[in-house]
């Protein structure tokens, strides 16, 4: 089978989102830290979702324990998550990011608008395209 992307049928836009999001991802984060993908999947949860456990990250992400696991100690050991206990019940922890995460993560959307702002100059094709995004990310969970 070849993939052409050069379609308008749904596989296609989903190779094309996939193709978009790899060039995204692998362009250097500007004076951001780099973050795996799995890490980056982890953040985005954790700023949806600020002081949610490390049982319900996992479920929500549909990963393994250890995955989980390790992934935090590395956001962790990165400075970009913090750990505490619940005030109400001290054997759950719960999960946020922290300032430096904010910031990290304020250093890398500004690198991202300087490599697409060239790319998405009209700003009605732009809001189009961004309201499309926004229902497949909510359509698909």
């Amino acid at each position: 089978m070849t993939r052409t992307g050069t379609g308008d049928d749904p596989e296609d836009i989903a190779d094309l989102l996939l193709r978009v999001a790899r060039k995204i991802q692998l362009a250097e984060p500007g004076e951001g830290i780099d973050l795996t993908h799995l890490e980056g999947m982890v953040m985005t949860r954790i700023d949806d979702e600020p002081g949610i456990t490390p049982t319900d990250l996992r479920a929500a992400l549909n990963l393994k324990s250890s995955n989980m696991s390790a992934t935090l100690r590395s956001l962790e050991a990165k400075g970009l998550i913090e750990r505490t206990r619940d005030e109400h019940d001290g054997r759950m922890v719960r999960i946020r990011s922290t300032p430096f995460s904010a910031e990290n993560l304020t250093r890398v959307r500004a690198g991202w608008a300087e490599m697409l702002s060239d790319l998405l100059p009209d700003a009605t094709e732009t809001a189009h395209l961004a309201a499309v995004l926004r229902r497949l990310d909510a359509g698909l969970g």
